[in-house]
C-alpha cells in the first residue's frame, strides 16, 4: 500500500456515510478494505468495528481482541436470530491486509489477503436497517473504535469472487 488511507485514532475518529437506500437490505454482500492495524481492541472494546450498518443491525465487519476478523449478519436482532464468523488467523499489527467478508445468501465467508480463512452457513436475510453507514467504529456511545488505517473501503450487494 502507499500509505493514503484513513487514520483512525482508536478513541472517536470516524466516518460517517449518511442513509443512502442503495446500502439497504441487499440480498448478497461483500465488504472490503485494506487495514493496517496499529493496536488491537483492549479493555472495555470487545470489538473494533471497520466497517458498521448499524450496531448490530444489519451487517458489520470488525477486530476483535486477539486480532481476528468479525463479520456479522443480522436478520433480527432483537429476535437472536444473527451470525458472526471470526476468522482463523489474526491480522498483524503495523501491516497492510486485504480483507474481505462475503455473504452469498446462503453461505458467510472471509477471506484474508485474497485466501479463504473460514466460512458458514447462514441462510437468513440480511436485516432491513434504514441507519447509517459507518467507518471506523458501530456505535459513538460504546467503545468500539478502530486504531489503525483503513484504505479502499467497498461494500458490494453481490458476493464477489476472489478474482475479482
Amino acid at each position: 500500500k502507499v500509505g493514503k488511507g484513513l487514520r483512525f485514532n482508536g478513541v472517536d475518529s470516524r466516518v460517517e456515510v449518511p442513509i443512502n437506500e442503495a446500502l439497504d437490505s441487499p440480498e448478497a454482500l461483500t465488504l472490503e478494505a485494506w487495514v493496517k492495524v496499529e493496536a488491537y481492541p483492549e479493555g472495555k472494546t470487545k470489538k473494533a468495528y471497520l466497517v458498521a450498518k448499524g450496531w448490530c443491525d444489519a451487517y458489520d465487519l470488525g477486530l476483535d481482541q486477539a486480532g481476528r476478523l468479525s463479520f456479522r449478519i443480522t436478520h433480527d436482532y432483537k429476535a437472536k436470530q444473527f451470525r458472526e464468523l471470526s476468522s482463523k488467523t489474526a491480522l498483524t499489527v503495523g501491516r497492510w491486509h486485504h480483507v474481505a467478508a462475503v455473504f452469498d445468501g446462503g453461505e458467510m465467508s472471509l477471506y484474508l489477503d485474497g485466501v479463504l480463512d473460514t466460512r458458514a452457513e447462514y441462510g437468513q436475510a440480511i436485516a432491513a436497517y434504514k441507519g447509517s453507514l459507518r467507518i471506523g467504529y458501530a456505535h459513538a456511545q460504546y467503545p468500539t473504535f478502530f486504531n489503525g488505517m483503513l484504505d479502499e473501503v467497498k461494500v458490494w450487494h453481490s458476493a464477489r469472487k476472489p478474482s475479482q
